[in-house]
């Protein structure tokens, strides 16, 4: 499998869009079959434990090792959102919408940037 693939598989728990029990399974699975390198995507897949709960978390710190720098923005805005989401604290919650809202400030600079260069 290559890595592409198994960062959308990574996507795919990261949006729910699949159980944390077959995900688990199917990465076990491709780690029994491929035998990863210590320094691989799948290596550090199956040293993630996800009964903690921040597993999610966890995997966007283990996929950011792999992804481009437009990925991680897309990530670390997606972060935020569940941060928001997840708290209960009012004081937190405002924390992370002022980091969201820098991560879209960057995304809207660089869409500005690209649409002045092309132009």
């Amino acid at each position: 499998m290559n890595q592409k693939d198994l960062k959308n598989k990574v996507y795919q728990l990261l949006f729910d869009k699949v159980s944390k029990v077959n995900f688990k399974k199917d990465i076990q699975v491709l780690n029994d079959v491929y035998k990863p390198d210590s320094d691989s995507l799948l290596h550090d897949l199956i040293h993630v434990n996800y009964n903690t709960q921040d597993y999610k978390q966890r995997l966007i710190k283990v996929i950011s090792k792999y992804t481009a720098e437009e990925e991680l923005i897309s990530l670390t805005i997606y972060q935020n959102c569940m941060n928001i989401i997840e708290t209960t604290d009012q004081k937190v919650a405002f924390n992370h919408m002022d980091n969201l809202g820098k991560h879209i400030l960057i995304v809207n600079q660089n869409i500005i940037l690209y649409m002045i260069f092309i132009d």
